[in-house]
């Protein structure tokens, strides 16, 4: 229980991001077998995450990024590549 709140805590109760928790929990694969390893890994990952490209993240931002990460890493490389060119095509970037 303590884990799943400091999680919460540490992603700002976004609703994308209780999202992406989800799919740490029911997902053993991604995130570990119960909510204390998946934050362990989630804090850890959190340490490592490379920096962005354009600037400081936000903490929302931060934990976000970390979230998806780990989802991520689950993904093939050539599905990871695609995210990407994908993301680059956004309309959003100018």
């Amino acid at each position: 229980m303590a884990a799943a709140k400091a999680l919460l805590d540490k992603s700002e109760g976004l609703a994308l991001a209780i999202q992406q928790a989800a799919n740490l929990i029911t997902n053993p694969k991604i995130g570990g077998p119960t909510m204390a390893t998946n934050y362990a890994m989630f804090k850890d990952r959190m340490r490592t995450l490379p920096d962005r490209h354009y600037g400081e993240r936000s903490s929302s931002e931060h934990a976000l990024d970390t979230l998806w990460d780990m989802v991520f890493s689950g993904l093939s490389r050539n599905s990871r590549i695609l995210l990407g060119v994908l993301s680059w095509l956004s309309s959003g970037i100018s």
